[in-house]
């Protein structure tokens, strides 16, 4: 998984490199 080592925060590594704009509005 690539996008583990671009968002090493553990945050959301997925959905931030993946697509953010489908992060945004699955948060609300």
């Amino acid at each position: 998984m690539e996008a583990d080592e671009q968002a090493p925060t553990g945050d959301r590594p997925e959905p931030q490199v993946a697509a953010p704009d489908v992060a945004e509005p699955m948060d609300q």
